[in-house]
């Protein structure tokens, strides 16, 4: 989705994902990581604001490609956000820094985990592999973890917890950088082109 496009408001029922590419000019690094900081401490105040994944470029890499992926709890929640004029200040003060126009995506769900902006989803069999290995290891991991530390708590209480936590190391841990290490098997041959 651009930013010009219309929003969908009647599909938006849930959590909303919004994804920011963007290629940085070289003597802009800098001033763009500075502006990140910006961007963060203004969401922090933002209702509904769940949080943030940056993938930045490897060290060492020529590419100068940043994702922002940003979490709301609702459509409305983001609709604020995009609608207000804090962020339409910070974005104005960023576009010196871009090299390439802002692509800009937003997703339900699970599927911003598979699908980095531009590039094709993978196939739907990969997706349900690598999630269901990831579960299945995270929660054994998690049973042997959290049962002995918490005894005394009801078995109720104790496996939501469990999925609290290993949902929360999915999202903000696991599954990032499981995706950029794995990205050449799980993308069609040929996505990675020039990236």
């Amino acid at each position: 989705m651009t930013l010009t496009e219309p929003y969908p408001e009647a599909a938006h029922t849930g959590p909303v994902t919004v994804s920011y590419g963007r290629r940085i000019r070289l003597d802009q690094e800098a001033a763009f990581e500075a502006w990140l900081r910006e961007v963060a401490a203004a969401l922090s105040e933002n209702p509904g604001y769940l949080g943030a994944t940056i993938l930045r470029p490897p060290p060492a890499s020529l590419s100068r490609d940043f994702v922002t992926i940003l979490r709301f709890a609702s459509f409305a929640d983001l609709r604020a956000w995009e609608t207000s004029s804090h962020r339409a200040e910070l974005l104005a003060r960023s576009r010196r820094m871009d090299e390439v126009a802002i692509d800009e995506r937003h997703e339900e769900g699970m599927e911003f985990w598979f699908t980095p902006t531009g590039l094709a989803a993978p196939p739907r069999w990969k997706m349900v592999l690598l999630l269901g290995v990831t579960i299945s290891v995270l929660s054994q991991i998690a049973f042997h973890v959290i049962d002995p530390l918490l005894p005394e708590v009801p078995p109720m209480v104790l496996q939501v917890l469990s999925v609290f936590v290993q949902v929360s190391l999915i999202t903000y841990f696991i599954m990032p950088r499981l995706i950029r290490a794995l990205r050449s098997w799980l993308l069609p041959p040929g996505s990675l082109a020039g990236r």
